[in-house]
């Protein structure tokens, strides 16, 4: 391992992938996960005449070459460094399968010939991003919602819950809900829109009958590229899925529901603590009133009595990422890499052995 070279940290898994390098307090580049041919990122989402790509699916990899492109654009298009002389730290959905663990390590070692490579759950990233290592992460990402307790820095894996729903469900939602007012989204740039839409001006009703007769008069908004759109209601029926997913046709429960079933399936003596650090990550947590909401449906759920602490961060969006490089620059977390000698040595299932 060359240690006199930052680690790259990559965070690939939830639409969008965030590169950087270790002990960075911001990721260099932030790209959406597509690919068209040789199109790599943003200007590949936005194509209608090419096939797109989107190699990452709630917990799993769906396209392995678009996956190595993705991390090629990021490693040299991007941050423009040499692979081979760096770490590299990725950090990974929680409930990825050990197939596809393995596969992200051979990739790294035999394709992009790193020194070294450290799997690290997001979850777990995520929360060390806010200086904690017990709490539960409630991560909505771009096509799943994952409820990840953390106890004493570890991932709780079977206590770990998986909502079948993400951000771009909610946007589908929206332009479904903005198709009865009718405004149309049929390309991709009208689509990008709908999503600049609801993540800069969504938001949660803390109360759902008292917002919809506040919401009688429409407003404008700007969306992108001039385009404006009068909205009322759907600002904040966008996001109601979270907590009811039967709008979508999804049969899960909703996400403070889910948080208190995943903290149920811990040790009872973790629950206190689990309870008063409950973080909301992914592009979506800052959604005003959401953490409102979320903390007064978790206090409905929980044992009475129980002290209820929900936060956003300041970083949400970018909180796994933020947590990674924040681990990778730890000089004790240096010998926790898997090395090039262990891998030649024990081959790629060295992961499951020195990986979270």
């Amino acid at each position: 391992m060359c240690a006199m070279n930052q680690a790259v940290v990559i965070d690939s898994g939830s639409g969008v992938t965030r590169a950087g390098l270790a002990g960075d307090a911001e990721p260099q580049a932030v790209f959406a996960e597509a690919v068209a041919g040789s199109i790599v990122g943003d200007d590949a989402d936005h194509r209608s005449d090419l096939d797109v790509s989107h190699p990452t699916a709630g917990d799993g990899v769906a396209d392995w070459d678009a996956m190595e492109q993705l991390w090629r654009h990021a490693l040299i298009d991007r941050l423009a460094v040499d692979p081979t002389e760096r770490a590299v730290l990725l950090a990974t959905p929680p409930l990825q399968s050990r197939q596809d663990r393995e596969r992200a390590i051979l990739l790294m070692f035999d394709t992009f010939e790193v020194p070294a490579c450290y799997l690290a759950v997001d979850a777990m990233t995520a929360l060390l991003g806010t200086g904690r290592t017990t709490g539960v992460v409630a991560h909505i990402g771009a096509y799943a919602t994952h409820v990840t307790p953390v106890a004493g820095g570890y991932p709780v894996p079977h206590a770990t819950l998986r909502l079948d729903f993400g951000d771009r469900h909610l946007v589908d939602h929206l332009a479904e809900l903005l198709a009865k007012r009718g405004i149309g989204v049929r390309t991709p740039e009208e689509r990008a829109a709908v999503t600049h839409l609801l993540h800069e001006h969504g938001s949660v009703a803390e109360d759902m009958a008292e917002a919809m007769a506040d919401a009688r008069t429409s407003h404008t908004v700007e969306l992108t590229d001039g385009m404006t759109a009068e909205i009322g209601s759907e600002r904040f029926r966008a996001a109601e899925p979270l907590f009811h997913p039967e709008q979508i046709e999804v049969a899960d429960g909703g996400l403070p529901a889910t948080t208190v079933r995943a903290i149920g399936n811990c040790p009872t003596a973790v629950h206190p603590t689990l309870y008063g650090n409950v973080v909301l990550a992914g592009p979506l947590a800052a959604l005003p009133g959401l953490r409102e909401r979320m903390q007064k449906e978790i206090e409905t759920h929980a044992p009475q009595g129980t002290e209820v602490v929900v936060e956003v961060p300041a970083a949400a969006p970018h909180l796994t990422w933020t947590g990674a490089a924040k681990l990778a620059a730890m000089p004790q977390f240096e010998a926790m890499f898997i090395t090039r000698d262990e891998y030649v040595e024990h081959g790629p299932g060295i992961v499951h052995e020195k990986c979270m």
